[in-house]
């Protein structure tokens, strides 16, 4: 059996077809230097072995090296992740997705700002994404949206400045704009879009 997982876009763009270097730890936490493959399958997922046999799934914890500044590490079981998926920069870390299950992210994928704080989190269940939410640099929400089981937008979303003001509300009905739409322009005046079915349909502020 081989490794098989969905990942979010930003590590498919890190994690390409071919070989990396990895570090894996037994149970006496003796850590030996192996080689692993990336065979990428479609759908952003990739299949995942040790060296040059497929027969070797990985399983157990890993740190990968992605380049000279990135690695990532995590726990796989079975050829699945198994817990959480981290990916570091600099010795510091950029993201992580928490919790895997049979291979789908099934929990939050969070990426981080440099002063360690959240910039955004993304909630997944079953390998979809159900919610999103940003945070400005002091910490306080900055916008949030909703999503369908498909992954399509829905509901209601809204931005806010740094003060937790309302100053954009956007509405959603399977993907497509429906109702009123707010912005706030650069003088800080809200202007007001109405639409039908994902067409502008009238303007007022």
């Amino acid at each position: 059996m081989l490794f098989a997982m969905a990942l979010p876009g930003c590590l498919m763009a890190q994690m390409r077809e071919g070989g990396y270097q990895a570090l894996k730890a037994d149970k006496e936490n003796t850590v030996t230097a192996i080689s692993v493959n990336v065979v990428p399958l479609g759908n952003g997922i990739l299949y995942f072995h040790e060296g040059g046999d497929p027969r070797k799934p990985l399983s157990g914890p890993y740190r990968i090296t992605v380049n000279r500044r990135e690695y990532c590490t995590g726990n796989f079981k079975k050829g699945f992740v198994d817990g959480d998926w981290e990916r570091h920069r600099d010795d510091r870390l950029l993201e992580k997705r928490t919790v895997y299950k049979n291979g789908l992210l099934d929990g939050k994928f969070i990426r981080f700002r440099e002063s360690g704080k959240e910039e955004y989190v993304y909630t997944y269940e079953n390998g979809r994404k159900r919610y999103y939410i940003s945070y400005h640099p002091g910490g306080k929400i900055r916008g949030e949206q909703f999503y369908e089981e498909d992954e399509r937008l829905h509901g209601d979303g809204f931005t806010y400045d740094e003060e937790g003001k309302i100053v954009g509300e956007k509405r959603y009905q399977h993907g497509r704009r429906q109702g009123v739409q707010v912005e706030t322009d650069r003088d800080g005046y809200k202007v007001s879009q109405v639409y039908v079915d994902h067409k502008k349909c009238g303007v007022y502020s």
